[in-house]
This record gives structure tokens, sequence and C-alpha cells, in this order.
């Protein structure tokens, strides 16, 4: 007997916005024995509100299938074929088209396969003529037999899941497509779903490919191997940028579409926020699309951009550079456990709770340390909410001052012996957490002496760019997706300048041009984007950092005025104009809006 659907909450934010196809898209086993059961995919499907099932909206359907008729215009003899088809809506779409130019029959040229038998029950309903099969279509489907040489156009909207919920549903699909030999040279380290299935679309494509995927496959280091595979056969490349197509689903999607053809030029179009209208289209190089990134830009975006690099050394990574370290916060052995929230200070102790003990307890001070995560990283200023982590080392040897190498170091703490309160707590959740040789010590202990220095702050991420700066030392912070990372500058680089600089909208708008986009319209401002933001050494000046000083004790009014300076100033230094100053307004927002 099928089992039921996951529950929505689980669904939501995990899988893709689907076509037809489901927010339960994740596959189940690709082969199995009767006795087993059946896989997620393989449970029928409750109700659409039941199951978080989102459909692709008809009107992204037509502007998918708009782009691929631009290399493969529909008629009597073209075949179309979708792999993730689902309900089947846009191969219906196909048929529109295909019967709008006058042929008799399209159902006999269109082609999908999925493996939900209701969603393919579904197609067959509305596309009766249509070869339409339920079956796994990565692993163990005889394509040829199938459709011997392929289709002349292979479109859709394949799942997005990641390889980590893949695992953990699926293991044995998850483990088809990363075994040795498998044919999906996208399927490593932390890969998506869709990597695999456009490596499939391209193999079964005669002439063209139209897809919708993620946005941030442009710039993650797991989209790498599939840019630099598909990189010169781009065609178009459609930025729905924030217009959120998907109803009840926050993503951010782009249409690709690929030519079986090395291609000089891409035809790439953005967006208007809200819909699908068109803003601009233009023609660009090919060499906008490197492996390392796809950074398509308009013409004005792209003399910007080449403005803020005359002359200018990255961030971080050369002997030039103005930071001599950049490091991601902590990474704890377990954010519930490590996570204090201070009630109390006692002398010698802390009151605290946690998310692992909402009841306060009695902890050491001692081996606790002034704690922030990403969102207390304001612009120029931290919000200090009485957050301690869990440190069970000592520190040895700070470092000598603003601009010097941090010369200090760590020892783990035997803290039985000298935090009895804090080793009885840990004790108590020794399963939530795993720690190295000593009780409580961090798995990952890299860096751990380089926070009690002078540092910049940086909020990992948000819609502008939040940097604030901690002149004592005094601050840890969060790792991972709601921390943010710490940077130290070089010898002789004022920090304020450096921070001033960093925050003014020039340079977020280059880090937005290069980061990857995540809900709430914000962007990553981790290591590999922050790293090569372009730094003039001749633009940190003292006047730059007076600024910069100002706005960090400055109410909201007097923001606006010092944040325009600032961005006068700054865009003085790199030689940019009203007229860049004035698209860089349109595409940054302001960080001290007046409605504040």
């Amino acid at each position: 007997m099928h089992g039921q659907g996951w529950p929505r909450r689980e669904v939501q934010g995990l899988l893709k916005p689907a076509d037809s196809t489901r927010a339960d898209r994740v596959p189940a086993r690709t082969a199995r024995a009767a006795t087993e059961g059946p896989g997620i995919l393989d449970r029928p499907r409750a109700s659409i509100e039941g199951r978080g099932t989102i459909y692709t909206p008809l009107e992204l359907v037509d502007r998918v299938l708009a782009e691929a008729w631009r290399l493969v215009a529909p008629g009597p003899q073209i075949t179309v074929c979708d792999p993730s088809c689902g309900d089947g809506s846009f191969l219906e779409g196909a048929r529109r088209a295909l019967a709008g130019v006058g042929v008799q029959d399209p159902d006999r040229q269109l082609f999908g396969v999925d493996r939900d038998p209701a969603a393919v029950a579904m197609a067959r309903s509305r596309l009766p003529g249509a070869r339409l099969v339920n079956a796994e279509a990565l692993v163990g489907f005889d394509w040829e037999a199938f459709a011997p040489g392929g289709f002349d156009l292979v479109v859709g909207n394949p799942p997005f899941v990641r390889i980590l919920h893949l695992r953990r549903h699926d293991p044995d699909l998850a483990e088809a497509l990363t075994r040795r030999g498998s044919p999906y040279a996208s399927a490593s380290g932390s890969f998506d779903l869709y990597g695999p299935f456009l490596e499939l679309a391209w193999r079964l494509a005669r002439r063209a490919v139209a897809f919708v995927v993620p946005h941030r496959f442009f710039v993650t280091e797991y989209g790498r191997e599939l840019r630099a595979r598909f990189g010169s056969h781009v065609a178009s490349i459609l930025d729905l940028g924030d217009s959120q197509p998907f109803s009840g689903a926050l993503t951010y999607p782009s249409v690709v579409v690929l030519e079986k053809c090395v291609r000089r030029t891409f035809a790439f179009e953005r967006a208007r926020a809200g819909g699908l209208a068109d803003d601009r289209r233009a023609e660009l190089p090919i060499s906008q699309l490197a492996p390392d990134a796809w950074i398509p830009l308009l013409p004005p975006e792209m003399r910007i951009i080449a403005k803020l690099e005359e002359g200018a050394v990255p961030l971080f990574g050369q002997s030039a550079s103005p930071a001599q370290k950049l490091f991601v916060g902590l990474q704890t052995p377990s954010n519930a456990v490590y996570r204090l929230k201070v009630v109390a200070e006692r002398g010698e102790r802390l009151l605290v709770t946690s998310r692992a003990e909402l009841e306060p307890f009695e902890i050491e001070t001692s081996v606790t340390r002034a704690f922030l995560m990403g969102a207390d990283i304001r612009a120029f200023a931290v919000r200090d909410r009485g957050q301690r982590v869990i440190f069970p080392y000592e520190t040895n040897e700070r470092s000598p001052g603003p601009g010097q190498p941090c010369a200090g170091s760590v020892s783990a703490l035997d803290l039985r012996s000298c935090a009895p309160l804090a080793a009885a707590y840990l004790d108590r959740h020794r399963l939530e957490f795993t720690g190295g040789k000593l009780l409580g010590t961090y798995r990952y202990p890299k860096n751990l002496a380089a926070f009690e220095q002078p540092k910049l702050l940086v909020g990992g991420v948000a819609s502008r760019g939040r940097y604030a700066y901690d002149e004592a030392g005094r601050y840890y912070v969060a790792g991972g997706g709601d921390g943010g990372y710490s940077l130290v500058p070089g010898p002789g680089i004022d920090p304020w300048a450096l921070l001033s600089v960093l925050a003014s909208s020039p340079l977020d708008f280059y880090l937005q041009r290069h980061s990857a986009l995540f809900s709430g319209q914000c962007y990553s401002y981790g290591r590999r984007f922050l790293h090569r933001l372009p730094v003039r050494h001749e633009v940190l000046s003292r006047e730059l950092a007076e600024i910069g000083q100002a706005l960090a004790g400055s109410g909201p009014a007097r923001a606006r005025i010092l944040e325009r300076e600032l961005d006068a100033t700054v865009a003085a230094s790199y030689g940019l104009t009203s007229a860049d100053l004035a698209i860089i307004a349109a595409r940054v927002p302001e960080r001290f809006p007046a409605s504040r």
C-alpha cells in the first residue's frame, strides 16, 4: 500500500517550484524489488494543497518555448521531448505551437518521461496521442529504444534537488548518479539534480535545449562543470530576476537555451521587476560565459565594471591586496548546544539559555565568547544581543595591533577540570554534537585564534553589504548560512577607509553583479565573491575613513546624507559619471531608505 506524502513544511524550500512537475519531485529509488515497497515519488499525490505542488505558469511555459522556437521553428517533422514532463504543461504548449502552424496530428511529435505515475496519467489525459512513459529518466531507461536518434528540441523545468536531500530521501538514485563510471560529469560535490537532467537533455537533443534553471547555477562552485561544458553553446538567457513567477514559492529562476553548435554571441534579456515582460534584449559576447562564472552584463553595466576594475587589485589574495586575511565564522559542533543567550551575569558565571535547554542554567564565563549572527552585523555597526558561544580553548598571544599579522594560537581546555559547569552541560547533550579528542572541542578548529584582533565583520547574506569594524577584537561570528565573515586589513590600511569603500554602492553593484541571488532579493557576500572586489589603494583616503566613522554613529536621516557623500566620493575615485551612478542606483537598493 502506498504511503502518505511529505508534509508541506518538509517540501517547502527543499524542492523546485516545478512545472506541472510537483514540489514532491525528489525521486524514488530507480530500481526496487516489489517487497521493498514504494519510493517517495511512487506515492500518489494526495492533493495540490496537501503536497505543496507548484505549477509552472502558462506565461512562463510559453516564454520558454518562444525562446526555443527562435532556433527550432515548429513544423510537421519537429519532435519535442520533456524528460521530467510532470502533467505535460510544456508538451501541451508545444502542441499549441505545432497546431498553430498547421500540423495535423501534433501529439505524435511529443515525447515525455516522468517517474510520478499520477502526473503521467494526467499528462496522458491532456495529450492522448503523445508518447508518455512512467519511468526514471536519468538511469535505467532505454532512450534509444524510446526514440532512436533523439529529438529536435528538449524542453522543461527539471527538479531542483540538492544532493544532500537526494542522499537522504533516495540513496539508490544518489549512488547511481555519483558512482564510478556515471555518465553525469556534473554529479559531483554539492551538485543539484537539475545538472544531470541538463546533461541528459543535451545528449537527447539534435538541435536545441530550453530549460528553466536556478540563477545560482551561474556562479556556484557545483555549477562549474556545466558552465564549462555548455558556455560556448548558449543561444540565449532570460534572467527572470525577482519576478517570482511561481506562485507560493520564493525562487530565482532563469531560462537557458542551448544550441548544438559553437556560438560567438548569445542573446540576454532581463525581465522587469514583477513580471516576465521584456526589459531590454542585447546580443553579448560568449566570453561573458566563462567556466568560473556566467555573468551576463548589458553594455552600460560592462562599462561600469570595467571602470571599477581599472587600476584596482582584488580585496584579498594578492601581495598588494588591502586585506591580509579573510575567513569564515565559527563552525560549532552543534549550534543548538553551543550558542547561548545571556539572561544574567553573575561574576565569573553566566546565567544562560540555549535552544537545547530553554530553562536557564549557569556556565563559566571564561569558556564563552561574545557572539554575533550574520544579521547582527549592521551597516557600520553591530547589534549586540547578549549572545555567547561556548569556546573551550585558551587563546595565546593576541594580535599586536591594527594592520599587524595575527600571531595568536589556541590550545584546547580540559573542561572537566577547569569548567565543570560547562562540562556537565555538554555531557547532557553528547548525542547532539561531534567533538574532538577533548570534550566540547571543535571538529574544524581553523582560524579560531584569528577572531581576537581588530577586524572588519561582514554579514554573509544581505540585500546590501553589511560591514562593521570590531576594533577591540571582541566578537566571534557565526559560520554557515546565518553567519558571516571576518576580514583583517593589511599593514598600513585604514580599517575605516576600507570598510567605507566596501560598503559603497559602486562596490555593492560590482559584488551583486557577480554573486548568487537568494530569497528576499538578497545576495551572497561569501568569500568567493568578496575576495574579488576591486579596490584601489588611492581610494582608501582619510576622507572616506571619516565618512565611515560618522555613519557608524548617525541616525537614518543623517546616514542618508552621508551615504550619498560616500557614494559620490567613491564614484569620483573610480572615474564613474553621474549616469553611471544612476544605473547603480537603479540596481542597488538604498541602505537607509527615507521610510525607515
